[in-house]
Parts: structure tokens; C-alpha cells; sequence
């Protein structure tokens, strides 16, 4: 019976596991309801029985040391900075900080009462296999692609595998931390067959590790190699000086031959991943310019707020602050874990932080000491060497904010800490029963509440993107009583109100506006939500309010076009048309191509403002005459120079195929589209390939074939029924509130001469 019992138990570990590691801690199974429910439900089925077996069964010792001493530790900074710098966003964070540590507390207290390291360690290495099956399924097909186009002069920008975790860098960070337990379990294999299969493992993960293009995943793969190769080595060497009982003189040379065989092959590796990305790197939006940029903003605010920080999960609050959201992306963190932590919680961070680096790195030269069996202090090696990867990739990359990562780590952790017995009388054993499950009972309380809130809420984003935004009010009324501290609930309300109020209802505008203050009294950098204020302010007659709105949502966003646009608008509507004029130069300088649409022949102002404001010549007129003078190439290298800051991005390829039809050249054309089909493509770049098809469909006579992709077409580049959108927009509420919201992000009220003013007429004449 027992030993049934031990198989349905690594059973249940093996699958909860691999749940957790490939969907439930995912951003999709963060985000997406029934799999955020499925969750829960399974982790309140676990816990339930786990905790059965903490009160029946005596324990050898704690649940969670060796590091049960750190959640005081970090207990204590984060009060100081809750009390410091009280923010809404922090409560999110803190649920799920106090689910690592009650998971660590489980997977201790499992390792205490006999669950072997192997089990945990298999559990990494069996989970890498979907996550590099779906890799493959996700990317070779764009290799070959590419190989059948590369007389079109597409550059070598490969699409990067996310898996199941929603990001590259998130499935680099898994594979690295993946990888070393590998290695070691290929390293204990006898005989052909399972040296062969480990050996295939190991080219897989490498090769998908590749294919990331994750510079801070390779960099954290290369440090836990190498560490991993100096912890093996060094454990070897203290076998040979008779610490502990050799295994062999011949077995203990062999398995460094062994090793020293596979630094060869990882260190050629690394080199030939380094060749081959050479070009891809050469992208300037794969420069180190914006993640320097972080550091420099995370120490300003860490010079401004040395004892508390700005509060939890803030950083991304914090950097609308210093730059234009939109058009610059908006990023949760610092891309650099110690800064990111010296931002948000000050000096106590930093030291809570340091200690726990420090114990952890205690804890694994502790147990290579301490463990005999040449297998376990392998795995120990294997722990410490996924650590450190973990360690150096924080310092571009902080994918530990993915529940998944953290998960990994705390996996790999367990592997490598040898169970300790004793250390806890009676009365304190008691005690801390109580007091874990009190801790369970506590986020499982919470999880399922704020599981209701959240799914109201996104009930309410999908009525809005559905346009039926009236009903959406009411729902998204009760999400913003519920979690008042969440601002972008209240955003959101506002917004769905504010589409109703564009219908003419004053009751509805009403809403708007008190929602939007509230939102904006807590967050006042928040471009997107002033200058839809101001939308819902000037639909209600209030001139003023709307202008001083809007005057507020340029300064918070000085770089967006939309928004000086609508400030132009407005200053032209109550007659300041000097002010009007500077704001509408401004719009056409940061935007030239917006200078395409019928909007600024509407007016006499607006004419002056386009001819006064003298934007440089198109790139495609330019390109237009080079190709005329048959130097494809040139035009083809001025369309990428001016058209985007990122040669992977399709643009220029979408703009010589409208060159190629122009001549008539169908062919050629039919092939550049097919490379930018090819490259990552934004809605209007999608909808542009749409009707360059309908074109080529219509010069060979399929009539059928070019009305659908012209509809096709006219669909992509269409406002959703919740707006206009934007390219970033507040993707930031997903990624920092693990939030839903809607496609629409400025309110139809406004003026947008987006995507693009040359598709949208280029759409009405093919009508």
C-alpha cells in the first residue's frame, strides 16, 4: 500500500506541476477566467489535502526552512514601504508574494517527509518537452518561408517562440533554468539508448533556447553552464581528496571527461548562437539604449525615495512620469530585478534582497558539502548552477514578475536543499500549523473573492468590445465598487460610459467625468485617461475643463500626435487659433504622414498649419522616383531607413509591392508581399497586404477573390465598436494588473487620422 501511495503521490506532483509550469502560471492562465478558476480550484483540491497531512503526520522539522526567517525579513519592507508609499497596485503583488512563500512552505515540507530531489528535478526536465514541442510548431514554419524568399532580400529577423508563455524572454528564462538539470540527468545516464535520448533533450532545449533571440535568456543559460561546470568539477575534486567515499577512481575520470566534453560542446554552442544572431541583433530595437534608460529612471526614483521606495508594483506607474505614454511602450519593471526592487521598495528592499541572495548561496555550498551520494550533490550542482542563470538574467530581465518563472525556481530550489530534521519544539510546531493554515486559508479566501470581481470586470470589457457599452456601464459600476483601489477599474468605467455619453446621454457623461477624476486622483500621468476626459467634457458643452484635459494629457504624453492633434481641434473650435496652429505643427512634426489626410483641407488654418509646418518629403514619393530610375535598391533602402526604427517590421516590403504594382510589375509584387506577410504585421500593416492582394486578384480577373480581401481589408483597418486603437496603448493593465481591457483606447469623440491616412484612402477608392 505504500508504495501505491508514493506513486499516486509523484503522480499528482508530476501533474500539478506541469499544469502550473505550462498553464496555470502563464499569463494567459492569469488572465483568461475559467483558466484562472481551474486553477484555483485545483490548488484549494491540493492544499486541502496537504494540509490533512500536516496535522496527522508528526514533522521532522519547519515547513520551509532553512529560509523561513525571510518572510519576516521581507515582511518588514514591505510594511515599511506600504506605510511609506500606499498604492493599490501593491495589494496584487502581495497575494501573490505570500503564494510563493506558502508554495515554498509546501514543497519544503514534501522534501522533509521523503520526497526525493530526483522527483522534483524530472518534473523540469519532462515539463521542458511541450514547451519545446510547441516552440517548433510555432517557428520552423517561418524558416521555411524565408528560405523559399530570400531572393526578395528579406532580412533574417526570425519570429520568436512563446510556447505556452505568452513571451520569448519568459521561455528563455524557463529553458535556462530547465537546462542544467538536463545536462546533469544526461550526464548520470548509462548505456546508448538513454545517453541518445538525453543527448536529443539537450539539443532540443539548446536549439529553442536559440530561437528565443533572448540575449538575457542566452547570457542566463551561459552563466549556469558555466557554473554548473565549476560546481560538478569542484564536488569532484573533494571526492578525490577523500571528503567523502569515492565512487571510483576510473567512474569519477570518466564523468569529467564527460563533463568536460559537454563545456566543449556548450561553449561552441553559445559561440555558433552568438554567428547566427549577429544580423538580428543589428536592429536598433534590439539595442541596450531603452533598457539604460529604466536603470537611469529606477535609481532617480530610488535617489528620490531611499527609505521606502514608491510602493510594490509601481515602477510602471512611476515611467509615464518620465516619458510619452504613447507612443513609448509602457513596461512594468526596470528590466533589472535590483533596481527594480531599489525603486519600488527603497533601502529595506535592497537588504532584504541581498540576504536572501546571500542565504540562498550559503545553502547550496552547505548541502555540497554535506550531501554523500554522488547523485544528490549532482542535483544540488544542478540547483545552484539554474540559480545563478536566474540570478544573471535579472540583471536585463525580470520574467520572474511570471508566476511560472517563480514557480521554476522554486522547484529547482527544493531540488537543491537537503531536508533538515529538529529545530522545532512542540508547542511552536503548533503554532506554526496554525499559522500556515491560516496563511492558505487567507489567499484561497481571496483568490476565489477577487476571482468574482475579476470576472464581472471582464464581463464587462467583452460588452464594451462587443458595442454594447450601456450594459457594460452597469457591470463595470459593480467592479468599481468592489476593488476601489484599483484605478483602471475605474478607468475603464469611465470609458464605457464615455462611449455611451458619445450617444448623447448626459447621465452617462456625468459618470465619466466623476469616474475619470478618481481614476486620475490616484494616477495623474495617465495620458490616455485625461485626454478622454477631455472628449467627454467637450460632448457636454464644457470648453474649459475639455481644454485644460487635454492640456494635461500632452504633458503627460508630449510625444503622441492624437493628442496634439485634438488639443489643435479644440483651440481652433473657441477661435485661439495661434494656439491652434503651434498645436497642429506640433501633430504634423512628430507625425508626418497624418499630413495625407483630407482633414487638414477642411480648413484655412489647417491648410496653413500643413504647408507652414513644411513636413520633409514622403519616403514613398522619394522611393517613388528612385525606382522610376530603376535603383530598386536604393528605394528600397531609403522605405527602410525612414519608415521604421525596426527592419523586422514589414512596412518597407508592404510599400515596394505598391511600387512593383504601380509599374505593373505583379510578380515581384506578389512576392514582396509574401515576405511581409512574413514579418510581424500590426493591423494596418495586415490591412494594407489585404488590399495589395485584392489588387493582384482583380488584375487576374478573380472579381470574388479581390471584393474579399478588400472587406478583409476595411474590417482590419476599421475603429473596434470600442474605438480607435492605439499601437501600445494601456497594455499596461495587462501586464501590471494582470487585466483584460478592451481594443479601444481613445474614445471615437476624438479625431484620429490613424492607422494611416494613405490607407484609408487608398480603402475608399477601391470602393
Amino acid at each position: 500500500m505504500p508504495g501505491y501511495r508514493r506513486l499516486l503521490g509523484r503522480a499528482a506532483i508530476y501533474a500539478l506541476g506541469m499544469y502550473a509550469l505550462l498553464i496555470g502560471g502563464t499569463f494567459s492562465g492569469v488572465t483568461i477566467v475559467r483558466v484562472q478558476r481551474v486553477s484555483l480550484g485545483l490548488l484549494t483540491v491540493a492544499v486541502a489535502f496537504w494540509l490533512v497531512a500536516l496535522w496527522r503526520a508528526p514533522m521532522r522539522s519547519a515547513p520551509g526552512t532553512p529560509f523561513l526567517k525571510l518572510v519576516g525579513l521581507w515582511g518588514m519592507a514591505l510594511a515599511v514601504s506600504a506605510l511609506g508609499a500606499p498604492s493599490g497596485r501593491s495589494l496584487i503583488a502581495l497575494w501573490y508574494i505570500a503564494l510563493y512563500a506558502a508554495t515554498w512552505i509546501v514543497l519544503s515540507d514534501l522534501r522533509q517527509r521523503g520526497m526525493p530531489a530526483s522527483v522534483l528535478s524530472d518534473l523540469l526536465v519532462v515539463a521542458a518537452l511541450p514547451l519545446v514541442f510547441w516552440a517548433f510548431v510555432q517557428v520552423l514554419p517561418w524558416y521555411w518561408r524565408w528560405f523559399a524568399l530570400r531572393g526578395v532580400g528579406i532580412p533574417f529577423y526570425p519570429a520568436r517562440p512563446v510556447a505556452t508563455l505568452g513571451n520569448p524572454n519568459v521561455l528563455g528564462s524557463m529553458l535556462a533554468v530547465m537546462l542544467p538539470f538536463g545536462l546533469v540527468r544526461g550526464l548520470r545516464q548509462t548505456g546508448f539508448p538513454r545517453r541518445a535520448v538525453m543527448a536529443s533533450w539537450l539539443l532540443a532545449v539548446g536549439a529553442a533556447l536559440y530561437m528565443t533571440y533572448s540575449r538575457g535568456a542566452w547570457l542566463a543559460a551561459g552563466a549556469a553552464m558555466a557554473s554548473l561546470g565549476v560546481l560538478l568539477v569542484g564536488g569532484r575534486a573533494r571526492v578525490r581528496r577523500g571528503m567523502f567515499p569515492a565512487p571510483g577512481r576510473v567512474g569519477a575520470y570518466r564523468r569529467i571527461a564527460a563533463l568536460g566534453a559537454t563545456g566543449v560542446v556548450v561553449v561552441a554552442g553559445v559561440g555558433l548562437m552568438l554567428v547566427l544572431a549577429r544580423q538580428a541583433f543589428a536592429s536598433p530595437q534590439r539595442e541596450t539604449g531603452t533598457r539604460l534608460q529604466f536603470f537611469a529612471i529606477a535609481l532617480e526614483r530610488f535617489a528620490a525615495n531611499p527609505l521606502h521606495g514608491t510602493g510594490l508594483y509601481t515602477f510602471g506607474r512611476e515611467l509615464s512620469r518620465h516619458l510619452s505614454i504613447p507612443p513609448e511602450q509602457p513596461h512594468a519593471h526596470a528590466h533589472n530585478l535590483a533596481l527594480t526592487v531599489a525603486a519600488e521598495l527603497g533601502l529595506p528592499g535592497l537588504i532584504a534582497l541581498g540576504v536572501t541572495a546571500a542565504w540562498v548561496a550559503r545553502e547550496i555550498a552547505r548541502n555540497l558539502r554535506v550531501t554523500r551520494s554522488g547523485d544528490e550533490r549532482d542535483l544540488v550542482a544542478a540547483a545552484g548552477a539554474a540559480l545563478t542563470g536566474v540570478a544573471v538574467h535579472t540583471l536585463t530581465d525580470v520574467t520572474l514578475l511570471v508566476p511560472a518563472i517563480v514557480l521554476a525556481v522554486l522547484v529547482a530550489l527544493a531540488a537543491g536543499i537537503t531536508p533538515r530534521t529538529g529545530g522545532a519544539a512542540p508547542v511552536s510546531r503548533r503554532g506554526l500549523r496554525y499559522g500556515i493554515t491560516a496563511l492558505w486559508c487567507g489567499l484561497l479566501l481571496s483568490g476565489w473573492a477577487w476571482s468574482a470581481v475579476y470576472g464581472v470586470y471582464v464581463r464587462g470589457e467583452q460588452l464594451v468590445a462587443a458595442g454594447d457599452s450601456r450594459e457594460a456601464v452597469d457591470i463595470l459600476a459593480v467592479t468599481a465598487r468592489r476593488a476601489p483601489w484599483n484605478p483602471l477599474f475605474r478607468a475603464e468605467y469611465a470609458y464605457a460610459a464615455g462611449l455611451v455619453a458619445g450617444q448623447g446621454d448626459r447621465d452617462a457623461a456625468e459618470i465619466a467625468v466623476d469616474a475619470y477624476h478618481a481614476a486620475l486622483a490616484r494616477e495623474p500621468d495617465q495620458a490616455l485617461w485625461w485626454a478622454n476626459l477631455a472628449a467627454v467634457e467637450w460632448g457636454r458643452g464644457r470648453a474649459d475643463a475639455a481644454v485644460t484635459a487635454m492640456q494635461r494629457a500632452v504633458a503627460a504624453a508630449p510625444d503622441a500626435a492624437e493628442l496634439w492633434l485634438n488639443l489643435g481641434y479644440f483651440y481652433e473650435d473657441i477661435h485661439q487659433h495661434d494656439r491652434a496652429s503651434r498645436a497642429y505643427r506640433r501633430a504634423l512634426q512628430l507625425a508626418p504622414r497624418i499630413a495625407l489626410s483630407d482633414f487638414w483641407r477642411e480648413t484655412s488654418l489647417r491648410r496653413a498649419a500643413v504647408y507652414s509646418s513644411s513636413p520633409r518629403r514622403l519616403p514613398y514619393d522619394a522611393a517613388r522616383q528612385l525606382w522610376l530610375a530603376g535603383d530598386e535598391q536604393r528605394a528600397a533602402d531609403l522605405l527602410r531607413t525612414h519608415l521604421t526604427s525596426d527592419p523586422a517590421q514589414p512596412r518597407p516590403l508592404i510599400e515596394l509591392a505598391r511600387l512593383a504594382l504601380w509599374t505593373g510589375e505583379v510578380e515581384q509584387a506578389t512576392r514582396y508581399l509574401d515576405a511581409a506577410a512574413l514579418l510581424g504585421q500590426l493591423e494596418g500593416d495586415a490591412a494594407w497586404i489585404a488590399l495589395l492582394r485584392a489588387d493582384i486578384a482583380a488584375r487576374q480577373g478573380d472579381a470574388a477573390q479581390a471584393d474579399m480581401l478588400r472587406s478583409w481589408a476595411r474590417a482590419l483597418a476599421s475603429p473596434d465598436p470600442s474605438g480607435h486603437r492605439l499601437l501600445y496603448g494601456m497594455d499596461i493593465a495587462h501586464y501590471q494588473f494582470l487585466s483584460l481591457t478592451v481594443p479601444g483606447k481613445l474614445l471615437p469623440q476624438l479625431v484620429m487620422l490613424e492607422p494611416d491616412p494613405a490607407l484609408v484612402r487608398a480603402l475608399a477608392v477601391a470602393h
